[in-house]
């Protein structure tokens, strides 16, 4: 799990470089804060989940269902043409 983690990172970090050099900073910011607001919530929607269905599969088919969503975003939403802002 830990290999496929840095083989995204090495992704999406290099992306941001390559598209917005002059505000790689500023994105690279933007994408930590929703990824923390994303952990902060997920955690208390696991709960959530748990509490009210007493099983662990709803949660991870709803974490397959929002991988298959990103997945999807990025690869028909994402672009390698330089921004220059």
């Amino acid at each position: 799990a830990l290999a496929t983690l840095s083989f995204s990172n090495a992704g999406y970090l290099v992306n941001i470089q390559e598209i917005a050099p002059t505000c790689a900073g500023r994105l690279f910011g933007l994408c930590n804060t929703v990824g923390s607001i994303s952990g902060v919530v997920g955690t208390a929607a696991v709960g959530v989940i748990i509490d009210r269905t007493g099983e662990w599969a709803p949660v991870f088919q709803s974490l397959v269902a929002i991988y298959i969503v990103g997945i999807l975003a990025w690869n028909f939403l994402s672009s390698t043409d330089r921004v220059d802002v």
